[in-house]
């Protein structure tokens, strides 16, 4: 086809009359055919022909492995700093005659009839070898690649690694780029030997060794010993570079080597065919499960699996749970070194109610989100008094008595004014948003958003909802309500926006040093900050309050604000008294103050008879009082009264068990063997010493209501300590052969060393295969050393208050002297592990040839930053370790919680995650930054923050 640029030239095919089909250079005769070639360009920057040997999926294969080698340096020599990029490309095509193999880019060259058979365009097809010359000293070599599409090449100079053209060009040793052709016909197709199959069992030539890559320049890993087996792998049985490659598993190591070296074992038994067998829960940690299939197997926590499962197919049953809808049984096959996992979800069970919506705020939370409306306190309340006191419908799922009619299956009729009840609730908050988008309700919508409030159009847009007439009752009582809540909620949002900007700006007097009286004054200044955080943490919770749509939490918690930061002002002032020496003026003020402190908590529990008189005698009882307002005086009084015995089985009773030590003492300095029964039982046959001693101190006291609970309910207060004890620990249990180490971060260790017992860290023992550490304050790793060749299992089980986190390993094969570690990551919102990390070392030389991460939740909750759980001793609920039972001599001795350093989480509105500093706003993330000082987080979207 002659064109004003040059002759282009055209494949052409033919088939003659003998079915012969082939490439035509002039003609095809009857009974032959023609030579395999392809037309070579003649004009600059021609397109070559695709030759018909070019197959994709021996292109994709080829460049799959080529990728798989990105940033190996095998195809590099130290020594000389030669590279060998032909090499590479051959290795990658698997050319198996050395005769087809070139010496360097400028030798295939010159087996293609040089560079001017090559095609100019600088975005060469997938597959296509791509040639640049090169400057001295490598000029005589020159360079070459392979093309991945879109400009892009994979190429070996020092590491393997993936680059442009331009970016290859770039490069000091590149002259030019100098285009692209097909790889030769004569490295089609690949060659491969059958000799073995995956799972022959194999035996050792002497002489050969073990590579990582089926290629001479393959690493050598170490010289080929002992018998083992072909593992599978696509790459099995291909020639390159004049040898056959097989992957085989070899005393626990794993590499390629050549057929050569290899012979079959007919002795060795036919390789067991295994893979990994997982299983995850959510929705509750405590379900069990029964896998049945070539072989079964039992377990629960939210996370288990197996890494030696016969292959197979597997049906999974989950056991039954009060109050929970379990997960479907479900059957998957297992392939040989293969992975399935079983997910199951467990539901809570529907529980009738007699509202359309169990969850009003979250129903409605998602209406605003899908009206692209930021949830606001103010909205949450406008819409749960349209729903509750005007419409109060039942229909399902539907709050707001819409009509909106969305063809989904399972929406019926409700009644007949065509009010729908919906299937779910993702349908009714689909149907409510289509109903408020509709061009009459745009006042409503305004209205949430806090943009207008247009009493007129929302009389108009409530009245066309309702079916009504505008000067209906209905119409004129729901917008004057809402009218009223806009002006309280913007009053009472400034308010707590006000009381927010103080206590964020305000610094705490400085601590001073006196001569005198040192001791009152410090309790006086620390009282002033426990006020103060007092203070902070109900402004917070006023502020969700109002966030929420409760606006009659949000003032009452406003209020304890208040009169929170009025007290701490008031002790700083009397601390500042005794500094100065006006202690006439500060035992008044400390008179004074102490009343108002008392008459605070009297009025959050003045519902409760009785609470008062305990009131009386406790000094800084807020905990008490806040828990008699939620529970109940008795419920509160017992609690009360079991905090206050934790503390004397912890701190003050001496245990002949523990060599005339307290519990504390013991679990501090690592005297004796401490385990869960041996500290029930301790406590059973001391219960009397401990009752006893309760009775003294609350009779001593005065508190007479304390001292009758002590003695009328000291078998709940009993158990309420073993219960209290166990709800921080951390248990890692094996199931042999092995040796159990658990190691903190210092180095300590606690478990079997060597067959020697060893209780290193601080609060743990080690007993029967098991290591408990009691209130854990680290992050630890385990180790299992084998002492045998055979499976163990481990399990391993956190407990954090109402959290509990359980993983467990079950089958995992160990040999003698090898080591595994076990590293978890734990959350720092949920005190749980998010993921492991799993480390092998099969010989026990120190070196780990294995490394993996398993992620135990997939969710985004689990995107939080791992960190170790609390940074102190104490029991998690006890209220202040005591709240010091006495106001003597006007003052009381009390348990402070110090500001300490936080990182406050929030989510802007598209779900991006950080720690904030002052503010996230839509399409934003703040800075990473310790926070020392409560921060306010203000912005659009969803905010989340610690409370301390």
């Amino acid at each position: 086809a002659p064109q004003s640029t040059g002759t282009y030239w055209y494949g052409v095919t033919a088939v003659d009359n003998k079915g012969n089909e082939g490439k035509l250079e002039n003609s095809v005769d009857e009974g032959e055919k023609s030579g395999e070639v392809y037309a070579t360009p003649t004009a600059p920057n021609q397109p070559l022909i695709h030759p018909s040997y070019f197959s994709e999926e021996w292109i994709e294969k080829t460049i799959k492995w080529a990728e798989d080698q990105e940033n190996s340096n095998n195809w590099y020599d130290e020594k000389t700093k030669m590279g060998y990029c032909m090499a590479f490309v051959s290795d990658s095509f698997k050319v198996c005659d050395k005769k087809d193999r070139p010496s360097s880019p400028n030798n295939l060259l010159e087996r293609i009839g040089g560079k001017d058979k090559l095609s100019k365009g600088e975005n060469p097809p997938r597959g296509s070898l791509v040639f640049f010359s090169a400057k001295e000293p490598y000029e005589e070599y020159g360079h070459i690649g392979i093309s991945l599409g879109d400009k892009k090449v994979v190429h070996a100079f020092g590491n393997v690694t993936i680059e442009s053209i331009d970016q290859i060009k770039e490069k000091g040793f590149i002259d030019s780029y100098l285009g692209w052709t097909y790889p030769p016909k004569e490295w089609y197709p690949s060659k491969f030997s059958n000799t073995f199959e995956t799972g022959n069992s194999i035996s050792k030539k002497d002489g050969w060794n073990l590579r990582d890559i089926p290629s001479l320049h393959g690493k050598i890993l170490f010289e080929l010993k002992g018998a083992g087996k072909i593992i599978e792998d696509e790459n099995n049985g291909a020639c390159n570079s004049g040898h056959y490659w097989w992957h085989v598993k070899l005393e626990n190591h794993e590499g390629w080597c050549a057929e050569e070296g290899l012979e079959k074992s007919e002795a060795s038994p036919p390789a067991t065919q295994t893979g990994t067998l997982t299983v995850t829960i959510t929705g509750i940690n405590n379900a069990k499960f029964t896998i049945t299939g070539p072989k079964t197997y039992e377990g629960s926590g939210t996370f288990w699996t197996t890494l030696n499962a016969p292959v197979g197919t597997y049906t999974i049953t989950y056991g039954t749970v009060n109050g929970y809808i379990a997960p479907l049984p479900e059957t998957k096959t297992l392939a040989p070194n293969g992975k399935i996992t079983f997910n199951g979800e467990y539901t809570k069970e529907i529980v009738e109610v007699e509202q359309s919506v169990a969850d009003l705020p979250t129903f409605f939370t998602g209406v605003l989100k899908e009206l692209d409306i930021a949830p606001n306190g103010f909205a949450l309340n406008a819409l749960q008094i349209w729903a509750t006191k005007y419409e109060n419908t039942k229909a399902q799922y539907n709050p707001l008595a819409t009509t909106w009619t969305t063809g989904k299956p399972g929406e019926t009729k409700f009644n007949n004014a065509g009010v729908k009840n919906y299937p779910d609730i993702e349908t009714g908050i689909e149907a409510t948003v289509k109903t408020l988008k509709l061009s009459h309700y745009t006042a409503v919508r305004e209205m949430l958003a806090l943009k207008s409030f247009d009493e007129g159009n929302l009389k108009k847009a409530v009245a066309i909802w309702s079916d009504l007439n505008e000067n209906e009752q209905y119409v004129q009582n729901l917008v004057n309500e809402w009218k009223e809540t806009d002006d309280t909620y913007h009053e009472l949002n400034n308010r707590i926006n006000q009381q927010l900007k103080i206590l964020g700006t305000y610094a705490y007097p400085k601590w001073r040093w006196i001569l005198f009286k040192q001791k009152e004054y410090d309790e006086l200044h620390q009282a002033g900050i426990d006020y103060d955080l007092l203070s902070y943490n109900a402004i917070i919770k006023s502020s969700r309050f109002l966030r929420n749509g409760d606006i009659i939490n949000a003032q009452e918690y406003l209020t304890r604000s208040l009169n929170f930061n009025y007290i701490s002002s008031e002790y700083f002032c009397a601390a500042a008294y005794f500094a100065d020496g006006y202690y006439e003026k500060a035992e008044e003020k400390v008179r004074l103050t102490y009343e108002l402190s008392k008459m605070t908590a009297k009025v959050i529990a003045s519902a409760i008879p009785g609470a008062s008189k305990i009131i009386d005698a406790v000094f800084l009882t807020m905990d008490y009082a806040i828990d008699c307002s939620n529970n109940g005086l008795d419920e509160a009084t017992k609690n009360l009264a079991t905090d206050i015995a934790i503390d004397m089985v912890l701190n003050k009773i001496p245990f002949n068990e523990l060599g005339g030590k307290t519990l504390k003492d013991a679990l501090e300095n690592q005297v004796g063997g401490i385990t869960f029964p041996l500290i029930q039982k301790m406590i059973s046959e001391n219960k009397q010493i401990i009752v006893s001693k309760m009775v003294k101190e609350f009779s001593l006291a005065g508190v007479v209501e304390l001292s009758k609970c002590a003695g009328e309910l000291s078998n709940q207060i009993v158990d309420g300590i073993s219960k209290r004890l166990i709800e921080q620990q951390e248990q890692i249990k094996l199931n042999s052969p092995g040796e159990l180490r658990v190691f903190d971060s210092e180095g300590r260790v606690t478990g079997l060393v060597n067959g020697c017992v060893k209780n290193e860290i601080q609060r743990s023992s080690y007993d029967n295969e098991t290591v408990t550490i009691f209130f854990p304050t680290d992050s630890y790793r385990y180790e299992i050393v084998g002492t045998d060749n055979d499976t163990y299992g481990l399990m391993v089980t956190s407990v954090d208050g109402e959290n509990i986190s359980t993983f467990t390993f079950v089958d995992v094969q160990i040999s003698t002297n090898a080591t595994h570690q076990y590293l978890p990551e734990w959350g720092n919102s949920t005190g749980t592990a998010s993921a492991i990390t799993v480390k092998m070392d099969s010989d026990g030389d120190g070196i780990f040839e294995s490394e993996r991460t398993i992620d135990l939740y997939s969710s985004e909750e689990s995107a939080n930053a791992a960190s170790p759980r609390s940074q102190y001793f104490g029991l998690p609920v006890i209220i202040g370790v005591i709240i010091a039972l006495l106001c003597i001599g006007g003052f009381g001795a009390g348990f402070y919680i110090h500001k300490r350093k936080q990182k406050v989480v929030a989510n802007d509105e598209v779900v991006n995650e950080d720690v904030v500093s002052d503010e996230v706003a839509s399409n934003e993330v703040a800075n990473d930054e310790n926070l020392e000082e409560p921060v306010l987080i203000e912005g659009v979207g969803d905010e989340k923050a610690v409370d301390d």
